[in-house]
């Protein structure tokens, strides 16, 4: 699936440099969207409604086709693979590596296509207490917090831990269409009240303006004068980048990198030192968007939610611009909207929604499908997406915080550093004193063991001087009967 040509003249990427940060500041309008709504979007037909009569149903119903309590919902991101069609059954039927290249650049298919992985848990002992009914994980401290506990039932919402005792997996899903539509929905609901403004916009920025809906051609070419290509590149531990490439299809990485064409592409016009300031931005921002992903790595509820409320989220419900935003918008009878929380957790979102269910926008407003078996083993193979059990197999890397991956903030390492460091010189000292004389009674003294006679009538004067070493030498060996015997060499300490 080839995009227009791309051109990064990053006009609409302003440097702060006054700030300690980047500040992504649009100023010119993306041909995708509007300056003063990123989210906007003309894809109308791939938006699904559960109350509409094509026959399509939720995924996230019991086995009864029951649909389940949102708040007894939960979620985690996964990350993301390469599904480029070939992973079905290609392998298994011995097809060569020439064959499924021409497979690929054949004209009906679309390419490989970068699909996000998430997954969806449900609390089968959900008691009604809505958001203050779980313990929130905190990656810094490493504790899941208490505090926010309001109903007597109080467990940790931990689904990201691969043997939690209050979630079962419900399903594991894909996003066909990859991230873009995935980020749209993610970000101006559960992202705008989960992150700070500042970190929103950023973020929206980024992924509007920077974040390559599919395989797209670069303006310029490599140093050898081949058609390039940019694309997102998934990354272990659910990360991405974004790489450069040197096929239509986005399969085989360049040597050129992204920050390498930037750069090139600002030369040429005679700013290369703005070009290097550019392509740095773009290494920063890549790694913010990586880092403020984490937190989806983690479980969340599928109902938004913001935890700095408690109480006085009702302050901002009425503001203009979310009043603006709500009247906007056209509600379906079930469009994910929410009551009010009991205890004040509210999330008035970007949309003018509160308290959205997240689960539900993934699934009616992206084209999200079942992730298969297959999907599942091409992720793992890629080494991109989180692990995670389904059916007693698991599959991909590495888990997040609180379960089988650990993050340890800098002051614990700091401090077991310093323990591993006590524990040897103090074992050092109970050598010295108490090992090396139980040897030495049994096998001489310390020096004899350290320096041999054979080795100690080699050693320089100067070192015999400075331990006081003194060789008292015997006479000469006598005549014993048949057999002459050498008597030992004596040394004298002083």
């Amino acid at each position: 699936m080839i995009g227009q040509s791309f051109l990064p003249d990053l006009s609409h990427a302003a440097l702060d440099l006054e700030g300690s940060s980047l500040a992504w500041l649009p100023q010119q309008a993306s041909p995708r969207t509007s300056v003063n709504n990123p989210f906007s979007s003309s894809r109308e037909d791939r938006r699904r409604s559960l109350d509409s009569n094509d026959g399509y149903s939720s995924y996230l119903v019991d086995a009864d086709g029951n649909q389940y309590e949102p708040y007894s919902l939960a979620w985690r991101y996964l990350g993301l693979f390469v599904d480029c069609g070939d992973d079905e059954e290609s392998e298994d039927e011995g097809d060569s590596k020439d064959e499924r290249e021409r497979h690929l650049s054949s004209d009906d298919n679309k390419g490989c296509i970068r699909k996000v992985l998430w997954a969806a848990y449900r609390d089968p002992n959900y008691s009604g207490g809505s958001i203050g009914e779980y313990q929130y994980y905190d990656p810094i401290t490493g504790i899941y917090d208490e505090s926010y506990c309001r109903s007597e039932r109080c467990v940790p919402l931990d689904c990201h831990e691969p043997e939690s005792e209050n979630f079962e997996l419900v399903g594991v899903f894909k996003e066909t269409e990859g991230l873009y539509d995935f980020a749209e929905q993610l970000f101006k609901h559960q992202g705008y009240c989960l992150w700070s403004e500042n970190t929103f916009e950023k973020m929206a920025n980024f992924r509007e303006y920077m974040v390559p809906y599919d395989c797209q051609q670069l303006y310029f070419p490599d140093d050898y004068g081949n058609t390039i290509y940019m694309a997102i590149s998934p990354q272990p531990m659910g990360d991405m980048t974004i790489a450069v490439y040197s096929d239509a299809m986005c399969t085989k990485q360049s040597r050129t990198t992204i920050q390498d064409y930037i750069m090139l592409f600002y030369d040429l016009q005679g700013n290369y030192d703005k070009g290097k300031q550019i392509a740095s931005s773009w290494t920063t921002a890549i790694k913010r968007w990586n880092h403020h992903m984490g937190v989806y790595k983690q479980c969340q509820p599928c109902r938004a939610y913001d935890l700095s409320a408690g109480g006085d989220a009702q302050e901002n419900s009425g503001s203009a611009d979310n009043n603006n935003r709500r009247r906007k918008r056209y509600l379906d009878e079930n469009d994910g909207e929410g009551d009010e929380e009991q205890w004040g957790y509210d999330c008035d979102d970007y949309a003018g929604y509160t308290n959205c269910n997240q689960c539900y926008k993934f699934e009616t407003h992206t084209t999200m499908e079942p992730a298969t078996e297959a999907d599942l083993k091409a992720a793992t193979r890629q080494g991109t997406i989180l692990a995670i059990r389904v059916d007693g197999k698991r599959y991909g890397h590495g888990w997040v915080d609180g379960g089988w991956f650990q993050k340890v903030p800098g002051w614990v390492k700091a401090l077991f550093g310093i323990l591993g460091w006590m524990v040897v010189v103090t074992s050092l000292t109970l050598f010295w004193k108490y090992v090396i004389p139980v040897i030495s009674g049994l096998f001489g003294s310390f020096m004899d063991m350290v320096f041999p006679v054979w080795w100690r009538r080699k050693l320089p004067s100067a070192f015999k001087e400075h331990f006081h070493i003194e060789a008292e030498v015997k006479p000469e060996p006598e005549e014993d009967g048949f057999l002459k015997r050498k008597k030992p060499v004596s040394y004298v300490y002083t």
